[in-house]
């Protein structure tokens, strides 16, 4: 890598471990393909435990309530309430059709768990998460007042209350009622329901019954029904249904055929890149079913340009999805500012920032540590630790020790140290000794060793 291409990746590399030069969005189907996502229960190692969640809705705010409150109910089961300590470990988002699909971990210690299982009146109220039961609360009281749909909707051919039924009992694991009522839904003419009812059986291997309904759904003029039955027929035929699917405005279509095109290097691919992409004014994009799909689409167009060294262009369209909320394209665009020295790159860091990327948090900290904002800098590293974002953890940590304000300055190391900073884990075992809580001391300082932290051994 030369050049502009080349200053991306050392800040991105250097900042964060992402699995690419640049940050990357994801694309529908993205997290559903990390093993991850896939788990439906509790799993452990190295003394801590992750509980899994996932939800769908119209708006990322419903989607989480759905994947924070199954996270946090598997949670209970077994651990009686949120501890405090119990942080969000990792989140992935979908966007599809107008639709939001999150999936999240969250995580806890064995022996905070324990803590809180047989902790009295008194301990609990030291440790509880109060932020963290009013989740649980809002998901549960969503919960029951969805459950007063009844059953007989569906013996009445009402389609849409059938579909909303089937989508209950799915998302409670009932899935085999959910496929019986949303095949229902499908005859009495809900595009979704055959959509929903193709998935679950491409899910479970059953491609013949797959392709029948998705074929249903794209005959209805659906978009994501016509793509998603071209990537499991015959390559022949596939490619009509590619096109069709771009025509009924799925961008992820056209940037499938774009790819496709470039490959075979034919001068037609930056006409469907465009398509992926389309310029369109706001008031269009409002109205379009398939516009979340331009967060991811754009990015990816900023992507492929950036590859092709037209440095023009992958900012264009960076700009383009950064103004479509891809925190990962502001990011980016800030990055091009920066390296221009436009005083409008702080403003896209602090997108990034407010949109989700805890490197953009990170970012905008080490820009205030440099103009000598200790107040500024500790606010966005705090941001970011928020986030998830590791580095931002470990640096609030140092900035509160230089403060002196040494309990939270254990805190924030601590969240470090779970995020996988090894140094941080290192600190915390320096931390707690001298607290003199040794056997947490040599805890935190047994992983840190076991993480290549010889200081620690």
């Amino acid at each position: 890598m030369f050049g502009f291409k080349e200053f991306i990746w050392i800040k991105i590399i250097a900042l964060f471990f992402y699995n690419s030069s640049i940050a990357r969005a994801n694309t529908k189907g993205e997290c559903s393909s990390q093993e991850w996502t896939k788990e439906q229960s509790r799993t452990q190692g190295g003394g801590w435990n992750w509980y899994p969640g996932r939800g769908d809705g119209e708006s990322l705010e419903e989607a989480t309530l759905w994947a924070e409150g199954r996270a946090l109910k598997l949670l209970v089961g077994e651990c009686q309430f949120p501890h405090k300590e119990v942080k969000v470990h990792e989140r992935c988002v979908e966007y599809k059709e107008g639709k939001v699909e999150v999936f999240l971990r969250m995580s806890l210690r064995d022996f905070e768990c324990q803590a809180s299982k047989y902790a009295s009146e008194l301990t609990r109220a030291k440790i509880e998460n109060g932020e963290l039961l009013s989740v649980l609360q809002r998901y549960e009281n969503m919960l029951n007042s969805q459950k007063g749909i009844r059953k007989e909707v569906c013996h009445i051919k009402n389609a849409e209350g059938c579909h909303r039924l089937a989508k209950i009992l799915y998302g409670q694991n009932e899935r085999n009622k959910a496929l019986e009522l949303f095949e229902q839904a499908c005859g009495y003419g809900n595009r979704d329901s055959c959509f929903n009812a193709a998935s679950i059986y491409k899910n479970t291997g059953n491609l013949n019954k797959a392709k029948v309904y998705y074929k249903t759904s794209c005959d209805d003029e659906d978009g994501e029904g016509c793509f998603l039955l071209a990537q499991i027929i015959d390559q022949r035929n596939a490619k009509k249904y590619f096109h069709k699917a771009c025509s009924l405005g799925l961008h992820e279509s056209c940037l499938k055929l774009a790819r496709e095109l470039f490959e075979n290097h034919s001068l037609d691919s930056d006409e469907f890149f465009s398509k992926s992409c389309p310029q369109e004014s706001d008031e269009k994009i409002k109205f379009n079913k398939f516009a979340g799909q331009l967060i991811n689409t754009c990015h990816q167009v900023g992507l492929h340009y950036l590859d092709q060294k037209d440095l023009k262009k992958a900012e264009d369209y960076f700009n383009l999805a950064c103004l479509n909320k891809n925190s990962k394209s502001c990011f980016n665009y800030a990055l091009f500012l920066e390296k221009k020295s436009d005083p409008k790159s702080e403003a896209y860091f602090d997108n990034s920032c407010k949109l989700g990327l805890g490197l953009g948090c990170f970012h905008l900290g080490e820009l205030q540590k440099k103009k000598k904002s200790p107040k500024k800098m500790l606010q966005n590293f705090v941001r970011g630790c928020n986030l998830g974002h590791e580095q931002s953890c470990h640096q609030a940590s140092v900035a509160y020790f230089d403060r002196k304000e040494h309990s939270e300055s254990l805190k924030f190391s601590k969240f470090a140290c779970k995020l996988g900073n090894m140094k941080a884990c290192h600190n915390t075992g320096i931390l707690e000794f001298k607290n003199g809580n040794k056997s947490e001391s040599e805890l935190f300082l047994k992983l840190a060793c076991s993480g290549g932290i010889k200081q620690s051994c």
